[in-house]
């Protein structure tokens, strides 16, 4: 991309804000909000969604923690995230921090679940809402979060994704706080595009 185009990038109102939503291997996130709403509530919502924890497994600890990070600023986070364009260029200009978890964080460290959330959490805490947009089921415990089958899916089970939860948007308490919902199998699909349509009133 030459300069001339880079700089249009830029300034363009549609790269204002980055989501990343869907994991490169299995494709089991899904649209629980009708598309307009998604936008509008992204659009009014002053601040990053970048979820983290400060507990996480010994082991996704890096082995040696430098000075420049402490275990107690060590976090873990979801792979769904959404950043604006400031943030985005403050990660990539970041020469500090990436290179101690280059040398160090390995074993199942990750860059969008291990260096992102530190990094967030270290420098730019103000600017974070630390929720997520995609709603998880990790009630079953262990690495991964619980899989869906065909059998899970019924209006009422959609129902609760898109409004069983109570979050703070804006100032104000509301049950709209996940625009998406993961992790459905791929037996789950003629369910979800059968109710679909029933949910969120839509033909």
């Amino acid at each position: 991309m030459g300069k001339s185009e880079h700089d249009r990038s830029r300034a363009s109102p549609s790269s204002e804000r980055t989501i990343r939503l869907v994991e490169p291997k299995i494709r089991s996130s899904l649209g629980i909000m009708r598309s307009r709403l998604q936008l509008l509530h992204r659009l009014l919502l002053p601040h990053q969604l970048f979820p983290h924890f400060r507990r996480v497994l010994r082991l996704t600890r890096p082995r040696r923690p430098r000075p420049q990070i402490t275990v107690d600023q060590w976090r873990k986070g979801a792979q769904w995230f959404e950043i604006d364009r400031d943030l985005a260029i403050e990660v990539v200009s970041d020469q500090t921090y990436f290179p101690v978890f280059q040398q160090h964080c390995m074993d199942g460290c990750y860059a969008d679940e291990h260096y992102l959330p530190t990094l967030v959490a270290m420098k730019f805490g103000e600017k974070n809402s630390n929720r997520s947009l995609t709603w998880v089921d990790w009630t079953k415990g262990g690495p991964h979060p619980t899989r869906f089958l065909r059998t899970v899916v019924t209006i009422e089970f959609l129902d609760k994704l898109r409004s069983g939860s109570q979050c703070e948007y804006n100032g104000k308490n509301t049950s709209i706080c996940h625009l998406f919902a993961r992790k459905f199998m791929p037996d789950a699909l003629y369910r979800l595009l059968k109710f679909a349509p029933i949910v969120m009133q839509f033909h």
